[in-house]
Parts: structure tokens; sequence; C-alpha cells
């Protein structure tokens, strides 16, 4: 016995058990954790304002400080976590949690006043992140390419294991196909990649719907459902505005 370093296609088999979670959300968990992998800055998700609020001088994300941790004073405050770091000192504002809420607030009123058109929209666009069939087509037909290839490898072997062959030969079409291989297994994993971050979206976009048709017009008040379910993210400007960036891609400015 050997293991398998890749001297010959190695197989992943579906549906095998009950899965423990579904599939479908174990998908969306793995999209979000590539995410935020891929992302150099540091964070934590201790707070609904975490990872959400951005520096509009070097985009760094905002963090919680304590003020008069001692005193009767203590506030916590959120600004740019690099504004210390650069050559140039951020002079974007530091706000407080409050501050956050109410214009957050304020910006969701603003974008919900033409709701009808804004729903509209975004069912518009989830339809079509939603449509992934082309995506199916290419997949489909890079499986069965390499199946075929597959086979071909193992007849490679299988000749070289049961017949006298130049092995310099058999080592240059074997090299070949699995070079052949691995190139359509990387072009099977970037398109299920795009697959899973249009469907990522139109999940988010979703749920950013389903908050705004559910959502009182005439009571709007700081709720961390509508936040985190609404809110890409936030950029804090030096000039005191805050540009707040919608789940569907609206933007929003509100003056401090």
């Amino acid at each position: 016995m050997k293991t398998n370093e890749g001297e010959v296609p190695q197989y992943y088999v579906e549906d095998s058990h009950p899965p423990i979670i579904e599939p479908e959300e174990w998908e969306k968990v793995q999209t979000e954790m590539k995410r935020r992998k891929s992302d150099p800055r540091r964070h934590n998700c201790q707070s609904p304002f975490s990872v959400k609020i951005i520096c509009g001088d070097c985009s760094e994300y905002y963090g919680s400080k304590v003020w008069h941790s001692t005193s009767q004073y203590r506030r916590v405050i959120w600004q740019c976590n690099g504004k210390f770091k650069g050559k140039e000192k951020c002079r974007t504002p530091h706000l407080t949690e409050d501050h956050i809420k109410d214009y957050f607030v304020i910006a969701l009123s603003t974008l919900l006043k033409n709701r009808e058109a804004l729903l509209e929209d975004g069912r518009v666009v989830k339809d079509e992140l939603s449509d992934c069939s082309s995506i199916d087509t290419k997949i489909d037909k890079i499986l069965q390419e390499m199946d075929v290839v597959s086979g071909l490898i193992k007849k490679c072997i299988d000749d070289n294991a049961s017949q006298t062959l130049d092995q310099e030969a058999y080592t240059k079409r074997h090299d070949g196909l699995i070079e052949r291989y691995e190139a359509l297994k990387n072009k099977h994993a970037g398109y299920t990649r795009e697959r899973e971050e249009r469907q990522f979206k139109a999940d988010v976009l979703s749920g950013f719907l389903f908050e705004i048709t559910e959502l009182d017009c005439l009571d709007i008040v700081f709720n961390e459902k509508y936040w985190n379910r609404t809110i890409d993210h936030v950029t804090v400007y030096r000039d005191e505005r805050l540009v707040f960036s919608f789940q569907n891609g609206n933007e929003i400015s509100v003056e401090i």
C-alpha cells in the first residue's frame, strides 16, 4: 500500500452519507470564510460594527476604543485602526455607537423613500445572480472532459504496466495528460468558486429584500438585524461624511 500523492487521479464522493448540515448552508459558510481569510486586515466580530466601518483615508477598518476607562466619563468610541500607523495621521473623525446608529437610521430612511422601485430592482438583480445555468453548462463540459482525460491516464499507466514501452515517451505522455487534467481541475475550481460567490451574493440580497419588505417606514429604529442584513459597509471621510453602502449596491451619504 502507498499513499496516492498525485500519481493517479483522486475522486471526491458526494452524497455518500446523510449530511450533518445542509450542503447549501455549508457552502455559504465556506464562501464567507474564504472572503474573510483573503482580507489582510485583522478583525473580530464581537460587535455588529466590526468589519463594517472603513476609513476613507487609509481603508483600514474602524475599531472600538475605550476613553476614560476608569472614570465616570468612560465611553466607547470607534476610530480608524490605522490612525497613527502611517507617516501621516488619518484625519477621519471618530464616532460613538449612538452616532453610528442614528446616522444608519437616517440613511435607511432615505433609502426607503422609493421602496417599491428598490424592491423591484433588487428582485431583478437577485434573479440574475441566481441564474447559474451558463456556469453549470461549463462545469458539466469540464467534468466530461476530465473523465475522458482520467481514462487516458489510467490507460497510459496500464499500458506501461503490461507492455515494454519507451520510458521517456511514456513519461512525456503521462506528464502531459496529468498537466492537462490539472488545468481542467483548476478551471473547474474557478467556475465552482464563481458559482458559489454568485449564490452567496444572491442569498445576501435576498435577506436584504426580506428586511426591506418587513420594515415599517414610519417607525424605523436601530436594530442589529436590520444593520446586518442591509449594510455591506460604511465609509467615513475626513470631510465628516458617512457613505452607507447597502447590500443591493445603493449608496447613501449622510453628513455628520
